[in-house]
């Protein structure tokens, strides 16, 4: 199955659940631009990484670099699911 997520969904409430989510399977919330497609199937995540500025000090909020629209620089990766997603976000984004 292939789940589109679009959002965070849950709010305040969900995000210590998604940071640890995203951490076990080895990015940060901050570091993605969404959408972000899992494949339990094939076991990997498609998402959009930000490319840093290069030399900032904060490591856990980079400020990204930009293009000269001031979009945001990104970078598209592929990376295993090394975790399941919360059966409630696989339910939310199933029914989104």
């Amino acid at each position: 199955m292939i789940i589109a997520i679009t959002t965070f969904p849950g709010g305040r409430a969900r995000a210590p659940e998604i940071l640890h989510w995203c951490a076990d399977n080895g990015f940060s919330p901050s570091d993605v631009r969404l959408p972000c497609w899992i494949d339990t199937e094939h076991r990997t995540i498609r998402l959009s990484k930000i490319i840093p500025v290069e030399g900032q000090e904060d490591e856990d909020f980079p400020e990204p670099q930009t293009n000269a629209q001031g979009l945001p620089l990104t970078v598209d990766i592929i990376t295993p699911l090394l975790v399941d997603p919360p059966t409630w976000l696989t339910a939310e984004a199933s029914a989104a």
